[in-house]
């Protein structure tokens, strides 16, 4: 991806409704979901993402930093450096096994250049870190409220094109986590911007 300024300034712009409704565009399902589907998924994702910042800030307060909920909720927390494997690099990692969250330095340090690099002073770089710890601690409270809506089926659909099924689709809770992140940090912009400067070369 090379960098065009104006087209960069329409991404820091672009509204979450946007974003979001990319995500699923692009996801496999995209073919099995129409545009009231999709309103409902976006929706209910948020609110999701909504109702689980209201819980914390209940039970445990408002807090300063973003990171002492995650001390509240004595969530293990493990920083890495690692460098892109097949051409993939993740900025951070829940792992259900062992209830940990992992914050890969190497793709956040590459972030950070590209942001000195371009000049790309509308982007908040400050708030970068924050913002993968909480799209992972999303991942987390899911785990710790099964019943919640990204936890949920969300789509019809048939096993081998025979059997009446219904699966969740993780990309619900991809959103929801973005949204997540987002809230809990007050980004001024959407947290997948920092994927597309990952990506500027």
């Amino acid at each position: 991806m090379g960098f065009e300024k104006e087209k960069f300034d329409q991404l820091v712009n672009k509204s979450d409704i946007k974003w979001y409704r990319e995500m699923i565009r692009n996801s496999p399902f995209s073919r099995k979901i129409n545009q009231e589907k999709e309103n409902e998924l976006i929706d209910k994702s948020m609110k999701q993402a909504e109702a689980f910042k209201s819980l914390l800030i209940e039970t445990y307060g408002i807090k300063d930093q973003p990171m002492s909920y995650m001390i509240s909720l004595d969530v293990p927390l493990d920083y890495v450096k690692e460098e892109a494997s097949y051409g993939v690099q993740y900025l951070g990692y829940y792992s259900l096994k062992s209830k940990k969250i992992t914050i890969n330095f190497s793709a956040i340090n590459l972030i950070l250049k590209n942001i000195r690099r371009f000049k790309l002073d509308q982007v908040n770089q400050e708030k970068l870190k924050d913002t993968i710890l909480m799209h992972e601690l999303f991942h987390h409270l899911e785990e710790m409220y099964p019943e919640s809506y990204t936890k949920q089926k969300h789509l019809d659909t048939k096993i081998f094109g025979l059997f009446n099924s219904k699966v969740t689709l993780s990309l619900v809770g991809e959103i929801a986590a973005v949204h997540f992140s987002k809230i809990m940090t007050d980004l001024p912009h959407s947290p997948l911007l920092y994927n597309e400067i990952y990506k500027l070369k």
